[in-house]
């Protein structure tokens, strides 16, 4: 996939064109998120980003437009605070008609388990390294990341 616009850190209120909300919503106490559009033809897609570094609790979302409408494909996350931590997806798989907008936050199929073993259990997170683990988990070929923030 190819990245063209791109926002940078934000704690500003997440805009309708970048979420799959129907308005303009708050990102949330202590929380930062950054975005980027994305296309491969003929489809048009969305990595949305929240980090909230202090609770190292970190989100990416990747979101398909349909026009008016938006469908998060699949939630990427890490919640240091989770017993077992470590990288886990969210995604709509064997859901035959999953919901748009904000309806398709809540994907119901958690991979891996909780039970199950986790990868990059305790690694420890920035937003930019989250970022950029991101974009190389959905192949976004050239998106910006601040090289002097991944260390």
């Amino acid at each position: 996939m190819r990245a063209g616009a791109q926002q940078v850190w934000s704690q500003q209120p997440i805009p309708t064109r970048l979420g799959p909300y129907p308005k303009p919503r708050p990102a949330g106490r202590y929380t930062e998120w950054r975005a980027a559009r994305l296309a491969s033809e003929p489809f048009h897609f969305i990595l949305l980003c929240l980090a909230q570094t202090s609770r190292d609790d970190f989100r990416a979302w990747l979101i398909l437009e349909d026009d008016e409408r938006r469908f998060v494909i699949e939630r990427w996350e890490h919640h240091g605070g989770h017993t077992p931590d470590g990288i886990h997806s969210h995604t709509w798989c064997q859901v035959p008609k999953p919901p748009f907008n904000a309806a398709s936050i809540e994907a119901p199929r958690r991979l891996p388990g909780m039970r199950a073993y986790h990868r990059r259990a305790g690694r420890i997170w920035s937003k930019e390294t989250f970022w950029f683990a991101a974009c190389r988990r959905f192949a976004i070929d050239d998106a910006s990341v601040h090289q002097g923030q991944l260390i």
